[in-house]
This record gives structure tokens, sequence and C-alpha cells, in this order.
């Protein structure tokens, strides 16, 4: 059972000469039918409230919610909600819902970032408005820190070598259909550290390796650089379902990914645009957490990073999957 992380406070109304104690989470102003100005607060017990779990995000594939908004009010609300992740380390999985019922609460889930490493994560929440029948809500922004302890250290520090010049990877059908080579071709480093991501480990230059299933592997190569060790980390994809090298499509027949100016710094079309195959079934996954089904897409990334996207479709019936890096840098 998770716990909240809860800030109390109140504010105070003056109605009909009153002095009334009203809790309100974190807005400038409320508009009622009187027209009512409030201060800030911060409480569970506030007409919009929320709260931050009492958690360690800790896993890149199940979702952890983070964040819980409650609508404390005696009506339904419409929520104008924006999340943004400041930081590198979490990716959102679920969004806040755009409307609650009286007294109902949704949730906000994130999960790690490949290879984020543990510390924490800044997330901004602003709530733009919250409408009822009666009352809304003009919002204020809040930050919350999201302590994380994700797998692997989030790559070597700047100023190491790039992967490719350290190491390579290579699948090799004679080792098996599922086998690989591993090695460094760096003879500047020392000390090479392989873990393969199945639970085998190897300290050698050079190693082959046959996964027992497909999957994803996060596959660490730890070396001595200087004197001190680095780390390395890549998300091997062994899929035996796969079509033989020659057979794929390349991407630029398949799929573009454009950024149109009008959809700002970090926005994105995802488009398939194969008008020479036969292409069904097309499967979206952004990098960040978000996934969709079907030919078209726009989308805008919360944080600058480094996003991989994958495309899964099948052409003439056999199903392939491109994988593309993209550098998002407003």
């Amino acid at each position: 059972m998770r716990n909240k992380v809860t800030y109390f406070g109140f504010i105070l109304l003056i109605i009909g000469g009153a002095m009334v104690a009203v809790p309100s989470f974190g807005y400038s102003s409320i508009a009622a039918d009187r027209g009512v100005q409030i201060g800030t607060a911060n409480t569970s017990d506030a007409l919009i409230a929320i709260e931050q779990y009492d958690v360690t995000v800790s896993d890149q594939n199940q979702a952890e919610e983070i964040l819980v908004l409650t609508n404390n009010l005696d009506e339904d609300v419409t929520l104008g909600v924006e999340v943004s992740i400041n930081e590198a380390g979490l990716q959102e999985a679920d969004g806040f819902d755009g409307a609650l019922m009286a007294g109902a609460s949704t949730n906000y889930a994130v999960t790690c970032e490949s290879g984020s490493g543990g510390g924490e994560t800044e997330v901004e929440v602003t709530v733009h408005s919250a409408v009822s029948d009666s009352t809304t809500i003009s919002g204020i922004t809040e930050t919350y820190q999201i302590p994380r302890d994700c797998p692997g250290p989030g790559g070597p520090p700047s100023g190491s070598p790039p992967a490719e010049d350290v190491y390579e990877i290579t699948q090799q059908d004679w080792i098996g259909e599922r086998g690989y080579e591993f090695e460094v071709t760096n003879q500047n480093v020392g000390n090479p550290r392989w873990d393969f991501g199945d639970g085998r480990t190897e300290s050698e230059w050079y190693v082959q390796h046959e996964y027992a299933a497909d999957g994803t592997y996060p596959v660490e190569l730890t070396v001595e650089i200087d004197g001190e060790d680095q780390t390395y980390t890549e998300y091997l994809e062994v899929n035996t379902s796969s079509p033989p090298p020659g057979e794929k499509p390349p991407a630029e027949e398949v799929y573009t990914i454009t950024q149109p100016n009008w959809m700002g710094d970090r926005g994105y079309e995802f488009e398939i645009t194969a008008e020479n195959h036969n292409v069904a079934n097309p499967q979206w996954d952004f990098g960040d957490g978000r996934t969709e089904s079907g030919w078209y897409f726009q989308h805008t990334y919360n944080t600058d990073g480094t996003y991989e996207v994958k495309v899964t479709v099948d052409i003439d019936g056999d199903q392939y999957v491109y994988t593309e890096t993209l550098d998002v840098n407003s």
C-alpha cells in the first residue's frame, strides 16, 4: 500500500462577515457564482487536491503511480491539467483523466527511462482549469521531486569514448538463431565486464552468447578508462520472428518522422507512408511511455532527451520492427 506525502494548509474566505477556513490545493483563484477570490493552500482536503505518493520508481516496464488528483467538490469537474517531466530519468506512462465525478480521483504514473540509474526527477504539474457547473478554479504550478532507483547507471560520463568506439554487438546465425558476438574493440580500456541481461556475466574481451528466449535484454559493459570504471548500457532486442537480413524494406519506404514548426520545439508527426508495400497493423512506441496503433500521429515530448522510437508493421504478411533514435532538443 502506498503512503502519500501530503502538505497541509488552509485558506480563509470572508463570506457575509464570517471567517471560514476552506482548504484548496495550489490555486491562485477560485471564481464561484459569488466571485470570491482566494489564496493558495496545499492539503488532502482541498477542493481539488494533488498529493504525491511515497514511492520510489524502479521499473522500466511496470508503471508506478506517483501523484493522485482528487475532486473534493460536490460537483463533477472538467480538468485542464499539464504535467511536465523536467529532468531525465522518468517518462510518462499514464496521465491524469480529463474529467472527474464528485469525490473521484485520478492517478499519474511513470516508468524509468532506459539506463537512468538512481536519483530524483522533478515533475511539474500545472492545473490550467477545473470547471464545474458553478465553480471555476484557475491554476497554478507546483513541482514535486520524485525519487527513482532505476536499472543502469545512465551511461558513461561526459568525455568518455562513445559506445561505438568501445565495443560491438553482432548477431551471428552460426552461433544460433539468438546468438551474438560481444567484443571490446578499444585497446585503451581495461578490465571488461559483461552483463548480458539474462543472468549471465563474463569478464572477457570477446564473448559468444546465445539467448534462450526472445525479448529485450539490458546489456551492460563496464570497463576501466583512465583508472575509473565506466559503464555502457544497450538494450538488445532479440526477436527470431524477424525476417532474414536483406528482405526488410528500408525504413524510408515505410514511415516518416517529421518536426513541423507549428507543433513547437518538441512536437513531431509520425506517419506510415509505404505506398509500394502492403502494410497493415502499424504499432508505434514513441520511447517516452506512450504507445499508439495507427497510421498517423502527432506527439509532443515533455522534455528534451534521446528517445528510441519503435514502429512494428506487417508487410505482405510478415512482421517487421524498425527502431530509430530521436534527439529532441528545444
